[in-house]
């Protein structure tokens, strides 16, 4: 009898440090999933940022996948949805649903956008390029 006490409390202790760990893996995944990055410049500073790549004779510049995560700034797509541009006018140059967000001008005149539908916004791309002029 008490060694089947012994081995039950064994394995409640050994339950309790796996549902812990399972606990940190959900919290872990939870944060990468609604983890999502943007980057907001001119064009030279999207360059400089090999955000973009230099457009030639008769391409434009396009989006580069050689730039560096830390030139983007990391967000909680559950907590943001909305981002100043501080810039007169702006565009998105990666791919998100236009029915997701919109474009709006705050009282100062500066680009602000506001993000309407998080999850399909960000369902294509986790990385959000906008070009402020």
């Amino acid at each position: 009898m008490d060694q089947t006490v012994s081995n039950l409390r064994g394995d409640v202790a050994s339950l309790s440090q796996e549902k812990e760990l399972h606990k940190e893996t959900i919290a872990t995944q939870d944060q990468l999933i609604n983890t999502a990055f943007y980057i907001a410049g001119s064009k030279d500073e999207l360059i400089n940022a090999k955000v973009l790549s230099k457009g030639g004779l008769f391409r434009s510049a396009r989006i580069s996948y050689e730039a560096e995560q830390s030139a983007f700034v990391k967000i909680d797509i559950r907590k943001v949805n909305e981002i100043n541009l501080n810039a007169a006018k702006a565009k998105i140059l990666s791919i998100h649903p236009t029915g997701t967000y919109t474009m709006e001008t705050d009282a100062n005149g500066m680009q602000v956008l506001k993000i309407s539908s998080p999850q399909s916004f960000w369902e294509q791309t986790k990385y959000l390029v906008i070009q402020v002029m």
